[in-house]
C-alpha cells in the first residue's frame, strides 16, 4: 500500500520491504538507515529489513545539476533555484561573493558555516540584503527589482543564523548542507521505469526508532520561511496602509484646494464678465469719439486740433498748419481775419509773415519745398504725381528784394513747374524762373528730384506753345509715340496736352476757318443764322450766347470759359 508523503513522494510497504517512490526525473536521492540494506533503482528507493518492527528514517534531498541549480550559502537558508522544490522563491536573486578580500571574508563569516567551502561556486540569496544595500542608480531609473545591483561594500545583514547556536545543531545543519552540495555535483538523469523484480530479504528488527534531526530541521526551516513571508506580508500591509492614509490625506488636501480654486475662478470669472462689459462700453464710446475725431480731422489740421484742446493762447504751429493757413489767407485776407475773430484756430498774421520770411524762394528749383514734401506723411499711392508746367505773362518792372538787398530786372513772363497728385488731392509749385524755357535737361533734373524724395512721376502735361512743342520734339514725342523713358526708374512717362488750351485752339480754328468733316465744311454759319433769327423774337432759343462768342480777339481768346460755352451741349 502506498501512502502520499511530502510533495513528489510516496511511501509503500510490500512484505518486509519499504519502497519510496519519487517523481523527479532529474534528481538524485540519498537514504540513511540504521539497519538494513538499501538500493536505488530508477525513481525508487528500496530498503530491505527482516523485522516488521523496523523503523527507517529517510532523508531525501533533490537538487538540480550543479550547472543549472543554485543554493544559498547561508546556513539554515533553504532558498534555491530549483523550480520543482517546495522552497523555490520566484522573486529571490542569488549574488556571487565579492572579489574584495575583506568584503568576501565578511560574507563567509555571516554564512556561519563550520566547514570551509569554495566561494567561487557559492551564492547568497537576496533575502539577506536590505534595500539600502542596492545601488541608487537602478532605483531612480525605476528598474525592476530583479535587475537591481548590489553596492561594492554591501554585506548580508538580515535573516542570518545566530552565531551562538549549539555546536551539535550547527554540526547537523552543516552536515545537511554538505550532503546537499555533494548531491548537487552529481549529474544523474534517471528515466522512470517500473521495477521488474523486488528483492526480498530479511533483516533483524531494530527495537529503537532512530530519528534524524534533519527532518526536524527541515520543518523548522519551513516554519521559519513561512514566518519570514508572513512578516514580509505584514510589513507590506502596514506600508500599504500608511501609503493609503497618506494618499487619502493628499486627496483630501487636493479636494480642498480644488474647491478653493473653483471659488477663486468663479470670482475671477465674475470680474472678467464685469470688466468685459465695461470694456465693451468703453469700446463703443471710443468708437464714437474716433468717428467724431475723424470728421473733425477732415476739417482741421493736427495743430488746429491742439489749439482747440489747449487753454493756452500760445501754441507751436507746424509747417503743415502754416502752409494751410497761408493757402486760406491767399483766398481772402478779410475772410481769414473774420474766421480768427470768430474763434477759428488759425495762426496770427504776424506768424505767417515771420514764417514766410524764413523761406528761401529764389528762382530755380525750390529745394526747401522738396524737403517739406519729403517729410510729408502721405501714402505711397497718394504720392504718385504728374508734372505740369506753363508760362504766365507779368508786368515788366524793377523790383527790390529787401531780404537779399538786390534789385530784380524787368521780365516779360514767369515759367512755373508744379507737381500734382495723380490720386491725391494736392498740388505744389517746385520751380519758377523768369524768361526761362523748359528744356529736356531741366525737366529730367526735376523728375530725378521728385523720384529721390519718394514721389514717382507718371506723366507730364503742358500746352502747345512754341517752346513746349520744341521740348516735345527733343523727347521724340509724336502721334505714334506719346511717352519717354523716366531718367531715374527707366519706366515710361506719358505726355498729355493741356485740355483747356486744346479747347481754345479748337474754338479759334472753328471761328477762323472751320473744319472739313466727311467732305463737308463745319463753321460758324449755322450759329450766325440762329443768332439773327433770335433778334426779333421775344422768347429766344439760345439766350446764353451772342455775337461776342464768335468775334473774340486779343486777350479774350485766352479765356477758356468763352470756348467751353460755345461748344456746350446745354447752350
Amino acid at each position: 500500500k502506498e501512502t502520499p508523503c511530502i510533495k513528489g513522494f510516496s511511501i509503500g510497504t510490500l512484505h518486509d520491504t519499504i519502497i519510496i517512490r519519487y517523481a523527479h526525473a532529474h534528481a538524485s536521492a540519498s537514504i540513511m538507515t540504521s539497519l538494513g540494506d538499501k538500493r536505488i533503482t530508477g525513481n525508487m528507493i528500496i530498503v530491505s529489513c527482516h523485522n516488521d518492527s523496523l523503523t527507517v528514517a529517510i532523508c531525501v534531498s533533490f537538487y538540480l545539476k550543479v550547472s543549472d541549480m543554485v543554493y544559498c550559502a547561508v546556513m539554515s537558508c533553504t532558498n534555491n533555484s530549483n523550480r520543482n522544490s517546495y522552497t523555490f522563491n520566484l522573486n529571490c536573486r542569488y549574488f556571487r561573493f565579492p572579489r574584495l578580500t575583506h568584503i568576501c571574508d565578511e560574507w563567509v563569516r555571516v554564512c556561519n558555516k563550520k566547514r570551509k567551502f569554495k566561494v567561487e561556486n557559492s551564492r547568497i540569496c537576496s533575502e539577506h540584503f536590505v534595500e539600502s544595500d542596492y545601488r541608487l542608480k537602478e532605483k531612480l531609473q525605476n528598474y525592476p527589482r530583479h535587475l537591481w545591483c548590489l553596492k561594492n561594500d554591501a554585506i548580508p545583514s538580515v535573516n542570518l543564523p545566530k552565531l551562538n547556536e549549539s555546536e551539535d545543531e550547527s554540526l547537523d545543519t552543516c552536515k545537511y548542507q554538505d550532503e546537499r552540495s555533494q548531491d548537487s555535483s552529481q549529474d544523474q538523469i534517471a528515466s522512470e521505469s517500473k521495477i521488474s523484480t523486488m528483492e526480498e530479504s530479511s533483516q533483524h528488527s531494530c527495537k529503537d526508532c532512530i530519528t534524524f534531526k534533519s527532518a526536524i530541521l527541515k520543518q523548522n526551516v519551513e516554519l521559519e520561511l513561512i514566518k519570514k513571508k508572513l512578516t514580509k506580508v505584514e510589513e507590506e500591509s502596514e506600508a500599504l496602509k500608511s501609503r493609503l492614509a497618506q494618499k487619502t490625506a493628499e486627496l483630501q488636501l487636493m479636494d480642498n484646494n480644488f474647491l478653493n480654486q473653483n471659488k477663486e475662478l468663479e470670482m475671477v470669472n465674475a470680474k472678467l464678465i464685469k470688466a468685459e462689459r465695461e470694456s465693451e462700453t468703453d469700446r463703443r464710446m471710443l468708437a464714437k469719439k474716433t468717428a467724431e475725431l475723424q470728421l473733425v480731422e477732415k476739417i482741421f489740421t493736427n495743430g488746429q486740433l491742439r489749439k482747440l484742446k489747449s487753454t493756452s493762447s500760445r501754441i507751436l504751429w507746424r509747417v503743415e498748419d502754416i502752409a494751410s493757413s497761408i493757402s486760406l489767407f491767399s483766398a481772402g485776407p478779410r475772410s481769414y481775419r473774420l474766421l480768427r475773430k470768430r474763434g477759428y484756430p488759425l495762426p496770427g498774421l504776424s506768424t505767417l509773415r515771420r514764417w514766410a520770411e524764413k523761406i528761401d524762394v529764389k528762382p530755380g528749383i525750390l529745394t526747401i519745398i522738396l524737403r517739406l514734401m519729403e517729410n510729408n506723411s502721405l501714402s505711397k499711392m497718394d504720392k504718385a504725381c504728374v508734372v505740369l508746367f506753363d508760362e504766365m505773362k507779368i508786368q515788366a518792372g524793377f523790383e527790390y528784394e529787401r531780404k537779399s538787398d538786390t534789385t530784380l530786372s524787368p521780365s516779360k513772363y514767369v515759367q512755373v513747374i508744379m507737381a500734382r497728385g495723380l490720386f491725391g488731392n494736392w498740388k505744389q509749385p517746385i520751380f519758377y524762373d523768369f524768361d526761362c524755357k523748359i528744356t529736356k535737361e531741366l525737366l529730367f533734373e526735376i523728375i530725378k528730384n521728385l523720384e529721390h524724395i519718394g514721389y514717382p512721376v507718371y506723366a507730364i502735361n503742358s500746352d502747345l506753345g512754341g517752346s513746349n512743342r520744341g521740348l516735345w520734339t527733343s523727347l521724340n514725342i509724336s502721334e505714334n509715340k506719346t511717352w519717354f523713358e523716366n531718367p531715374a526708374t527707366k519706366k515710361n512717362i506719358y505726355v498729355f496736352a493741356d485740355a483747356p488750351h486744346m479747347i481754345k485752339l479748337l474754338r479759334n480754328h472753328f471761328i477762323d476757318t472751320g473744319f472739313l468733316l466727311n467732305g463737308k465744311i463745319v463753321n460758324t454759319k449755322p450759329i450766325v443764322e440762329l443768332l439773327e433769327n433770335n433778334k426779333n423774337l421775344d422768347l429766344r432759343i439760345s439766350h446764353k450766347i451772342d455775337e461776342s462768342f464768335l468775334t473774340v480777339k486779343g486777350p479774350q481768346r485766352q479765356k477758356v470759359k468763352l470756348a467751353t460755352k460755345l461748344f456746350s451741349h446745354t447752350i
